[in-house]
Parts: structure tokens; sequence; C-alpha cells
């Protein structure tokens, strides 16, 4: 259950697929993953899982937040839950499990944020999407940067 996890790939569809529902808690996440490992006629060999937590929380309000510890306390619990399920089904000994992230995080520090109307005529650009990677667009008819961009050590 993730985002995209209900699209095609190679003109296959996987086995067993969830909706992305925010709405589902963890536990039915992980029963029902863990329904499709020991499915009686066709048992996984691979299954995903996606939590939004402690990312939504570190995005909202920093890593260091009482927020982020609450929610990575969250996390260790349904990891555990996880882990108990897969002894309790016969599969602690038998499925390899691997804990990801997306990114990791860091603070903002106010004093080092760049404010890119200082380089760069506000006219001459658009920014382009939400990534921390600065995507900017130059303007029809602002085709260049100036010289002097490319050449700042920041």
């Amino acid at each position: 259950m993730w985002p995209g996890s209900g699209f095609k790939y190679q003109q296959k569809l996987p086995t067993f697929v969830q909706a992305f529902d925010l709405s589902m808690n963890w536990t039915q996440r992980v029963d029902i993953a863990v329904s499709w490992l020991v499915h009686e006629t066709k048992p996984a060999n691979l299954v995903l899982m996606y939590f939004e937590q402690p990312d939504e929380d570190g995005h909202q309000y920093g890593p260091n937040s009482k927020q982020v510890d609450q929610q990575l306390q969250r996390i260790n619990a349904i990891t555990s839950y996880y882990l108990e399920q897969l002894i309790i089904h016969g599969l602690g000994d038998t499925v390899n499990s691997i804990v990801l992230s997306d990114h990791g995080m860091e603070t903002i520090n106010h004093k080092t944020i760049l404010n890119l109307n200082d380089y760069l005529d506000p006219e001459a650009y658009s920014l382009c999407g939400i990534s921390p990677g600065l995507n900017v667009q130059p303007k029809k008819g602002k085709n260049e940067l100036p010289g002097y961009l490319l050449d700042q050590k920041y």
C-alpha cells in the first residue's frame, strides 16, 4: 500500500494490491501483508508496506520534534507487531525483512538559507515542484543565468 502500487509494470499487476488509503490503520496494513505471505494457494514472495510517518511529521514539525519522537515510537511498535505476526504464523525464520526510509532529515538553520531573489530577478524565473532540491525554470525570453551564479561557492 503506497502511492502508485496499483500500476502495471511490464504489462503486469502485482498479485496482491491494497489501494493507497491513509485512513487504514497500521495494524490492518500489517495483517493484510501477513495474510498475503500465508495465502493458502499463492503465497506472496515479495511484500512491500508503506507507513507515512515519521515523514509527514518530520516535514511539518522538524526532525527533532516531539511529534517525530512520538511517530518513531509508533513505528517501533508496529515493527514489533509485524515481527510478532511473522513468528505467530511460523514465518519468523523464513521471511527476510528490510526496513527502509525514503530520505533523512536535517533541521533547517535559517541563518544559512539563501534567498534566490538576492541573486536573480524574480521576474526572470519560476520555481517548479516542491522538492528540497531547488528547481528553477527560466521564463520565456530569460534563457540564461548570470555567469557569476555559476561560479558561486555556497
